[in-house]
C-alpha cells in the first residue's frame, strides 16, 4: 500500500490539495491527513471518504514540532506533502522524513532559509536515493517550468521572461500566522537584479517592466522577485540572454508606502508588530473587489534553424489557493506514475517534465493558453 502524508491538512492549501487529489488515487493508495486540530481533521477524512465510497483518508494529529510524535506517525509514508510554512521546523522534519525513507515536496514560499535548510541535507537525499521537491506551487512552481516548456519548441532558447499579478481578496483569506511570517522572510529577501544580455545586473527602481495582463488585472508596473528557479534555470540553458520573473504590486500605497515601512520594523527588530501591520496592510489595503483573478504569462523568444520564434504561455484562474494546489497535484501525478525522480533536491518548475505537466493542466479549473509564432519575415 502506497502512502501520502499531507502536512497541514486542514490549513487552506492543505484541505484544498486533499480534497483535489483524493479522486485521483486508486486503491493501493491511502491518504494520511496531519494536523493540529482533530475536529477538522475528522471532518475533511469523512468527507474524502464519503466521495470515495471507501477507507481512502485516515487522519493524525501532531504538531510538526514534536518529532518524536512526527516519527511514529509518518512511519512508513511514501511522500510528505508540506502545506504549512514550518519556518525553523524545515530542516528537523526534512532531516526525519529522511530518516523514515520517504519523499518530500513543499508548496512553502521560496525563502532563502527555506532553501539553506534542505540544501544542508541534500548529499544524504542523494546517498539514501530520496527525492525532495522544494518550491511547488505556483509562484514558486511554474515560472521555470513555463521556460522549459518554452525551450522544447526551439532550437535555442533566449529570452524567458515571466510575470504574474493577483487581483485577489485577501481580506477572505484565514491567513495563519506562520503563512505571513513565511511571506515577511520572502518579502526581504527583495532583490532588483535581473538576468538580461547575459549577466545579472541590477534594474532602476524607476525603470520597472510595465506588463498587459487580461481583464480584469489590465495594465500593471511589475518588479523582479527572485526564485531559486530561475537561477537553476539559466545555468542548465547557457543560450538565455535574459530570463526573469517579475510579479505585479499589491498597490502603490502598499508598494511605496507601507511594506517598506514593515520591512523597516523587520530590520529593527519589531518582527512581532511588522507582522501585526503586513496582516492589516493585506486585510485593509491590498484586496480588490470582484472579480477576482490571478495570472501567470511566459513571454519567451528563441531561434529554430535561421528563424527567430516568439512564444507565450499564460495560466489565470480566480482562486490563489487553486492555483497552487493544481501544479503541485500535477507534479504528483508524474511522481506516482513514473519514471522515477531522481534523488536529490530539486526545484518543482526544474524537474517536472513540462509536456505532460502543462497538459494535466488544461482540463482542470485553470484556464490555459499558448501560441508560438514566427518572427522571421
Amino acid at each position: 500500500m502506497m502512502r501520502i502524508a499531507i502536512l497541514g491538512a486542514v490549513g487552506n492549501a492543505g484541505r484544498l490539495l486533499a480534497q483535489q487529489l483524493a479522486p485521483e488515487l486508486d486503491d493501493r493508495t491511502e491518504l494520511l491527513l496531519v494536523g493540529r486540530r482533530e475536529a477538522p481533521l475528522d471532518v475533511l477524512c469523512e468527507q474524502i471518504n464519503h466521495h470515495a465510497g471507501r477507507t481512502l483518508a485516515h487522519t493524525a494529529c501532531a504538531d510538526f514540532s514534536d518529532l518524536p510524535r512526527m516519527r511514529t506517525v509518518l512511519a512508513g509514508t511514501q511522500l510528505v506533502v508540506v502545506t504549512a510554512a514550518l519556518g525553523k521546523h524545515t530542516a528537523p522534519l526534512a532531516a526525519l522524513v529522511l530518516e523514515i525513507g520517504a519523499d518530500w515536496l513543499d508548496i512553502m514560499l521560496s525563502t532563502p532559509a527555506k532553501w539553506q535548510a534542505l540544501m544542508a541535507l541534500s548529499p544524504a537525499m542523494k546517498q539514501q536515493g530520496r527525492c525532495f521537491i522544494t518550491d511547488g506551487g505556483f509562484h514558486p512552481g511554474l515560472p521555470a517550468a513555463m521556460a522549459r516548456w518554452a525551450a522544447n519548441r526551439v532550437d535555442a532558447l533566449t529570452q524567458a521572461d515571466i510575470y504574474a499579478a493577483l487581483r485577489i481578496n485577501w481580506q477572505a483569506s484565514t491567513l495563519s500566522d506562520s503563512t505571513l511570517a513565511e511571506a515577511l522572510d520572502e518579502f526581504s529577501a527583495f532583490d532588483m537584479h535581473i538576468w538580461a544580455q547575459g549577466r545579472r545586473r541590477r534594474l532602476n527602481l524607476f525603470a520597472l517592466p510595465t506588463f498587459t495582463f487580461a481583464a480584469p488585472i489590465g495594465q500593471q508596473t511589475c518588479t523582479p522577485m527572485p526564485l531559486g528557479e530561475m537561477q537553476a534555470l539559466i545555468a542548465a540553458i547557457p543560450t538565455l540572454q535574459r530570463a526573469n520573473f517579475y510579479i505585479a504590486g499589491f498597490s502603490p500605497v502598499c508598494d511605496w508606502l507601507l511594506l517598506p515601512a514593515i520591512m523597516m520594523l523587520t530590520r529593527c527588530g519589531a518582527r512581532t508588530l511588522a507582522l501585526r501591520s503586513l496582516r492589516h496592510m493585506l486585510t485593509h489595503c491590498a484586496s480588490s473587489p470582484p472579480p477576482h483573478q490571478l495570472e501567470i504569462t511566459l513571454m519567451a523568444e528563441g531561434r529554430v534553424a535561421r528563424d527567430n520564434v516568439s512564444m507565450t504561455l499564460s495560466l489565470c484562474g480566480s482562486d490563489p489557493y487553486l492555483m497552487t494546489v493544481l501544479p503541485a497535484i500535477a507534479c504528483i501525478r508524474q511522481w506516482l506514475s513514473g519514471p522515477p525522480f531522481p534523488p536529490g533536491l530539486h526545484h518543482q518548475g526544474m524537474l517536472v517534465e513540462p509536456e505532460r505537466f502543462f497538459s494535466d493542466l488544461r482540463p482542470t479549473a485553470l484556464t490555459l493558453s499558448s501560441c508560438v509564432t514566427s518572427l522571421t519575415e
